[in-house]
């Protein structure tokens, strides 16, 4: 595209400059009006100019913002367990036999919980 836009700006310069040339014949008519565009030059000129500017501004990269994207985070499940209570550990005592289970393993009145407490 750069080197038609060069190739157009030096066409166009070219026929400006030989636009000129029909000021230049009127030698043998007497100085008067021949038919050749007075001024023709700067109307090209003109034109070129114009042209280059149209040319420019169309070229010129035009930026766009992408659209936002909207996220929505899924939905967290949250497990809550039941609070975990420290299970106490007993003993089995029998008043009537006076002893622990497992070493007495029959207890006529029923057995009585007792919290383990380590040895001393």
């Amino acid at each position: 595209m750069k080197t038609f836009k060069t190739l157009f700006i030096v066409v166009l310069i070219a026929i400006t400059a030989l636009s000129t040339f029909p000021a230049y014949a009127d030698r043998g008519h007497g100085g008067h009006w021949s038919g050749g565009c007075w001024g023709c030059g700067a109307l090209i000129l003109g034109a070129v100019i114009a042209t280059d500017i149209a040319i420019t501004q169309a070229q010129q990269p035009v930026y766009v913002s992408p659209s936002p994207v909207y996220v929505q985070p899924a939905p967290q499940s949250v497990y809550v367990s039941a609070p975990v209570q420290p299970q106490i550990q007993s003993w089995y005592y029998c008043k009537s036999v006076n002893g622990y289970y497992p070493y007495v393993t029959i207890c006529p009145e029923g057995w009585l919980a007792v919290p383990m407490q380590p040895p001393r």
